[in-house]
Order: C-alpha cells, then structure tokens, then sequence
C-alpha cells in the first residue's frame, strides 16, 4: 500500500516493512524487516529536482522507484544504487501523481486536467488522455497494464474513468465512468490480482468495485 501525504510519501512492501519515504528533494530509505538489505543513505537527488516530491511509487520487480513532483520533472531511480536512471522534464503543469506497472507509468495532474502515459524504462510519452471536466486528484495502474483509473480531485466532483488498452496497439479509451463519490477521489488502487479496484474520497468512504464483472459495487467502507 502507498500512503501519499502533501511533503511525503511513504511504501510498504508485502512483508509489511516500510520501505521509503520521499520528502523534499531525497528518498530516505526508513526501516526494513532485515537490518542492512537497504541503505541507510539518502538518494541522491535528481539536479533538477528542486521541489518536494509529492508521490512515489515503485516498479513490480522492485528494482525502480518513480518520483513525481511540484517541478514538474518525472524521474526514474535505481533502487539498488540509489542513483537517477532517466528523468523526464515538463511532464505536467504542476504536481505529478503517479503509479507503476512492469510496462508503463501513468501521471496526472490537478490542473491540466490529462493522464499521461509513459514507458517505464525510457519514460518516453505513449499517449496523452483527456477528458476530465475537473482536475484529477489520483490514478491507478493495474498490473497488468491494461486498465488505468483516474478520478476529479476538485471539490463536490467525484467521478471516476477507466481507460482500457485497445487491443494490438498501446491506446487506451474511456471503458467506463462512476460516478459513485460525491466528493474529491484522492486514492485508488488495483488489488495485486487485479480483479478489484478500490477509491477513497473525500466524502469520507472508500468504494471498492469488482473490475471483472465491469466494475460493479462490491463494498462501500
């Protein structure tokens, strides 16, 4: 699970450990189950990444980390040697948000309204989805990159889209929208499996949704 606050954010592995917490322009590895896997050292910080990091997340295999920030630059970490493998500039207009596949990494921004697509290793641009009326306040990758959701960060809006890879060709199209919440949506995320979907809002519930059964309720929380 990712835990995302305004100045950091924190990952918890599946042994529960935390693994990272992202603030201003360092990602200081914490704690671990097993004293000296991970260095105690700070990241070192991208050059250009002069503003806080606002979300962080991690490749499957563990062996990347992504950092998104209000300097509008994405950057793509080595977990092992802590050192910046690729960033890309002008991604947004201002904040990034931003999850992880194998194959893909997702952005979006509260502002511009777009969720974008990128490759996960060279962080080259595939595709820029527009089509939310309010700006985006979370989005969610499933594992196995085929759906991406993203839901209004903006006050007394709710909704949700999911985008579906088109087959053959590495598009996505609006598959479906929910309209569930009744305020900002500032969480999501697919279960491991990927057969659930799970928002949390600030109307003060969570929403999880069945993503076989074409992402029918299945508990509101």
């Amino acid at each position: 699970a990712t835990n995302i606050a305004t100045n950091a954010a924190t990952a918890t592995g599946s042994t529960g450990s935390t693994i990272t917490h992202a603030a201003a322009n360092r990602i200081t590895p914490t704690t671990t189950d097993k004293p000296g896997k991970m260095p105690r050292t700070p990241y070192d910080a991208s050059p250009r990444q002069t503003s806080w990091n606002g979300t962080v997340a991690h490749s499957p295999c563990g062996k990347y980390y992504y950092s998104g920030g209000k300097n509008n630059h994405l950057v793509l970490w080595d977990a092992r040697t802590r050192k910046v493998v690729k960033e890309q500039a002008d991604v947004h207009t201002t904040q990034k948000i931003v999850a992880a596949s194998g194959k893909f990494v997702v952005t979006c921004d509260p502002v511009d309204r777009t969720v974008k697509v990128w490759h996960a290793t060279t962080l080259a641009l595939i595709q820029t989805l527009s089509g939310h009326e309010r700006g985006i306040g979370a989005v969610a990758l499933s594992p196995d990159s085929t759906l991406i959701a993203s839901g209004d960060g903006e006050r007394l809006a709710g909704k949700v889209k999911i985008w579906e890879v088109q087959k053959g060709v590495e598009r996505w199209k609006v598959k479906r929208k929910i309209n569930d919440h009744t305020d900002s949506v500032y969480g999501m995320a697919f279960s491991p499996d990927g057969k659930m979907l799970a928002t949390g809002s600030f109307d003060m519930s969570i929403k999880v949704y069945n993503v076989t059964n074409d992402f029918s309720p299945l508990h509101t929380l």
